[in-house]
């Protein structure tokens, strides 16, 4: 019984490194961050809140959820909602000394009840895709130490009645 089991190890262990003369693939490189992963993220968020609103969005698109989902509140706390697609006004890669690589869209657009925003819009590598770290792009938010200066971003007012 011994021999069996000691039999069906070896046999176990060959066959797991056996590729039948095949080389595997190389691993499947992340695509490139750059103005055109940037642009493609946001077009993906804008066609899916365009398609399905608001609601759940985080959870499928941004890659920091929890932190869209506080973003999100604090908008439809306010009652801003985003209005027709934003125009990209600057583009450039982002890294900032103790944080992740990625690439900043600064964007300019009108909420739902017509106000202009400037926002920031970044994404990073999120596994093998492109993702937008938070996605909430139409409250004028921007990142600490922008590419694009400190005070480029304008901030709608809160549309409450």
């Amino acid at each position: 019984m011994k021999r069996l089991v000691a039999s069906v190890i070896a046999l176990v262990v060959l066959l797991g490194g056996c590729t039948g003369g095949r080389e595997l693939p190389p691993p499947k490189s992340p695509p490139a961050i750059d103005d055109a992963g940037a642009r493609g993220a946001l077009d993906e968020v804008v066609k899916d809140i365009s398609a399905n609103g608001v609601v759940d969005f985080c959870g499928r698109l941004a890659r920091d959820a929890a932190q869209c989902e506080d973003t999100l509140g604090d908008a439809l706390r306010a009652c801003l909602l985003p209005g027709d697609a934003p125009r990209v006004l600057r583009s450039a890669p982002f890294k900032r000394a103790g944080s992740e690589e990625g690439w900043v869209l600064e964007v300019a657009g009108r909420t739902m009840d017509g106000q202009a925003y400037t926002s920031e819009f970044f994404v990073v590598h999120d596994q093998d895709r492109v993702r937008p770290a938070v996605g909430v792009f139409w409250t004028g938010l921007g990142l600490v130490d922008s590419p694009f200066g400190p005070h480029n971003t304008k901030v709608p007012q809160r549309a409450c009645p």
